[in-house]
């Protein structure tokens, strides 16, 4: 059974890094042949250049000191604006899970915000804290917020009514029902938040440094393209999402630690 396994995690594996090499083989052919042709034919080819040309600008930025710096400022903003919304969301989620009161206090408020288009706000976040790294941070932190408060939420409401029974059977109650039943069970519905979030942080973060300026990876991008820089405009580009994926399994190793139990279904299909 387990070489069975093993043999399917090999197929599932190679059939994604096969995808990747996929995607790079139609970007040099289009580079190449113009396939953007057949739905852009007015665009010019420098708009598309090699992979090539796109390895050597990726690079050059890495080497380049004025990336590393703006890649250090970048990062710390996303896992400071990440850190923070986690604790705020899962801590207004457990005094939410406490008091009926509080939680029906908040709902329609955190309804109403949690649509708000995180970019809203940051007219008002410029108001309020200038366009440093306080203002991206905020704006990150609004929007990472309600989608780790509301699975936190749910997850806390979803516990399965038998053990809460079971806990109350042997005189549970209040905070150790809390946290000894209930926060447990809710632990996959935080986790799977945190992953979404990080990758919220990572764009509202980028999003806010190319809308505001002043320093980060967002600018420099903005900066590739006013230049027509396209292959640094779109090493850059790849890079940021490369940044990304690190963040994710970074997180996911964490997450195995606390839900270790967990057999990842995706990788092991039946």
């Amino acid at each position: 059974m387990t070489k069975k396994k093993d043999k399917q995690y090999t197929l599932r594996l190679c059939q994604r890094t096969f995808g990747v090499f996929l995607v790079l083989a139609l970007w040099e052919c289009n580079a190449r042949f113009g396939l953007y042709h057949l739905v852009a034919p007015t665009l010019p080819l420098a708009y598309f250049p090699s992979l090539n040309e796109v390895f050597s600008a990726g690079l050059r930025a890495v080497m380049d000191q004025t990336y590393v710096i703006a890649l250090v400022q970048t990062v710390y903003r996303i896992l400071v604006a990440f850190g923070i919304a986690a604790i705020l969301g899962v801590c207004f989620a457990l005094l939410a899970a406490r008091s009926v009161v509080l939680d029906d206090l908040i709902y329609y408020p955190v309804e109403f915000f949690r649509q708000l288009p995180a970019v809203a706000v940051i007219p008002f976040a410029i108001m309020l804290f200038g366009i440093y790294t306080s203002m991206k941070v905020a704006v990150a932190v609004f929007g990472c917020f309600f989608p780790v408060f509301v699975a936190t939420r749910e997850g806390l409401k979803s516990v399965e009514p038998g053990l809460v029974l079971t806990a109350r059977t042997y005189k549970w109650t209040g905070i150790r029902l809390l946290f000894g039943v209930m926060f447990p069970s809710a632990v996959p519905h935080i986790l799977a938040s945190f992953r979404i979030t990080l990758a919220i942080s990572l764009i509202l973060v980028v999003m806010s440094e190319m809308l505001v300026g002043g320093d980060g990876l967002g600018v420099r991008i903005v900066e590739k393209e006013r230049a027509f820089d396209f292959s640094g405009l779109y090493a850059e580009t790849f890079l940021l999402g490369i940044i990304g994926v690190v963040l994710n399994l970074a997180l996911e190793v964490v997450s195995r630690r606390f839900y270790y139990w967990r057999e990842d279904e995706a990788w092991r299909p039946n």
